[in-house]
């Protein structure tokens, strides 16, 4: 088979295509270094749902070289000087997955999840597949340093589910920042304690244009929502174990006509103003004339440096 027949995102580094097939089966089991387990424990969960094999767990033993086993090894000589990188190994008789890092432990198992059949991603189990990855030598690292995906909040509410289900799909290529947009003219999706009004207010909106930024028509439909700071806490963690940095956006000194509904006192002309129900440019922006809106926005962004331990 050569190597165009391989779909991988992004392209390995190095790619040698062998003879043969490894097959995950009931019988198969994970062997992990000790500093691994909780990453030997997302392989176990990420296979289970779609083939119904609860793949048990064993401690990595010295010079093991047992068949039907996935082995996750940490390895400092692998992966040059790229702490991202990893070596992967696939068989007949097993997966051997190598890094420096845990990390790149982590991208080997997204490169296995790509060469699974595609029904690994299904959440109920799958009849009638052959769980079979090609046998397959692999040395890689990424490219760069920042991968970043954005998603824009601020004018359309998401949900922790749907941020869930992008990260898990951030993984799958490897991607490692992600930046979270959540204020906005039309929304402000993030509490704050000390000024309860911004999502009291700030989160909610009477309708929404649509047709594109020239259009003067709205779909009549109100639309709000924003996340507590558990909700918050939830999703920084559920990133932090798939090396996803969140990065917050907090949108200043424009941009910021749904702050300004709920606190009109931090303009220069104190309003009245809704939360906007069009998109494009806003003549209101925080008055940088008042040192009461510096006192806001640093009360603010104390609150929200407090939950984000990304130093961006």
């Amino acid at each position: 088979m050569p190597n165009n027949k391989i779909s991988i995102i992004p392209q390995p580094v190095s790619m040698i295509l062998g003879e043969g097939t490894f097959r995950i089966t009931t019988q198969t089991q994970i062997e992990s270094d000790q500093k691994l387990k909780y990453i030997a424990k997302y392989l176990k969960d990420l296979i289970l749902p779609a083939t119904g094999f609860n793949l048990v767990i064993t401690d990595l033993k010295r010079d093991s070289n047992i068949s039907n086993t996935i082995y996750l090894k940490l390895n400092e000589k692998v992966g040059g000087l790229h702490e991202e990188g990893y070596s992967l190994k696939v068989s007949q008789e097993r997966i051997v997955i190598s890094a420096p890092k845990p990390v790149g432990i982590f991208y080997g198992i997204q490169t296995i999840r790509q060469l699974l059949p595609i029904e690994i991603e299904e959440k109920k189990k799958s009849s009638g597949i052959e769980w079979i990855i090609p046998s397959v030598e692999i040395e890689d690292y990424p490219r760069f340093s920042w991968r970043g995906y954005m998603l824009d909040e601020g004018r359309h509410f998401l949900g922790k589910d749907v941020v869930k289900r992008i990260l898990n799909l951030m993984v799958l290529f490897k991607m490692n920042v992600f930046h979270w947009h959540l204020t906005e003219d039309q929304g402000w999706r993030i509490e704050i304690k000390k000024y309860p009004l911004l999502t009291e207010v700030g989160s909610k909106r009477v309708k929404t244009q649509i047709g594109g930024r020239l259009s003067k028509k709205t779909d009549g439909t109100p639309h709000q929502g924003f996340y507590t700071r558990e909700n918050i806490q939830e999703i920084v963690a559920y990133a932090e174990e798939r090396f996803i940095k969140v990065i917050p956006e907090i949108d200043m000194p424009g941009h910021s006509m749904a702050a300004l509904a709920a606190y009109p006192e931090f303009s220069c002309t104190e309003g009245p103003f809704e939360v906007q129900t069009t998109f494009g440019i806003k003549k209101d922006v925080y008055c940088i004339g008042k040192e009461s809106t510096f006192e806001f926005l640093f009360d603010v962004l104390d609150e929200i440096i407090q939950l984000f331990p990304s130093e961006i």
